[in-house]
């Protein structure tokens, strides 16, 4: 279970010109939102500050009710490793391990149980048809591949809060289905938190609530 709020964001990327403003995010458990908006609104931005990855310039962000501003840059990323799951738009993958070996990277760095966490990293390839490439490289994978990789190793170490950033960009409309499918499943059944940014009204419609950002850029 997990929550998640923001207040009176500001963030204004180094150099100035782009300037994100925003009043208001909250999330309880079990609840997904889409964030929605064009090219350069930032999108990406909002996931990097909800999930401690930038620092707002003014306002807060609270996980279960406690602001990160109040954590250590350690204990921030002990929250990201443990509690939060990642999906980037480059993927973040490591080309030369394997497919098996990305996935299961979550739960070596948590010193988890490694036979439960093959597993849980087998079944989340099974549902994202990508199984069959298990001990292929990263690297041989096309993009499509590649994008639901990242999502099943997001998933793989069962975290409460996954940010997605545009995670069904690089899919055809029937893998778009089957990606945001997963990722709202997940978070019902797990009373977790999950945030998506996308420019795919169809995907956004399948979210029970939306952000549109267009008018938080200043």
């Amino acid at each position: 279970m997990a929550s998640l709020s923001a207040e009176n964001l500001r963030f204004r990327h180094p150099g100035g010109g782009f300037q994100l403003c925003l009043e208001s995010v909250e999330a309880c458990p079990g609840k997904a939102l889409a964030v929605l908006g064009p090219s350069g609104s930032g999108k990406s931005t909002l996931l990097r500050l909800l999930a401690g990855l930038l620092s707002p310039g003014a306002g807060r962000v609270c996980v279960d009710g406690e602001d990160l501003r109040a954590m250590t840059p350690a204990q921030t990323r002990a929250l990201r490793l443990r509690r939060m799951g990642l999906v980037f738009q480059d993927f973040a993958l490591l080309d030369h391990l394997t497919v098996a070996e990305n996935l299961l990277l979550p739960a070596r760095f948590l010193g988890l149980c490694m036979t439960g966490a093959r597993e849980r990293a087998r079944e989340l390839a099974e549902r994202l048809e990508v199984a069959s490439f298990w001990d292929r490289p990263a690297a041989r994978l096309s993009q499509g591949e590649r994008q639901r990789v990242a999502v099943a190793r997001a998933l793989a170490h069962g975290p409460d809060l996954v940010f997605a950033d545009e995670p069904t960009a690089s899919l055809d409309s029937g893998r778009c289905g089957l990606v945001t499918d997963l990722l709202l499943r997940t978070c019902r059944e797990s009373g977790g938190v999950l945030v998506m940014a996308t420019h795919d009204a169809r995907a956004a419609a399948l979210f029970p609530a939306n952000l549109n950002l267009g008018d938080a850029r200043a």
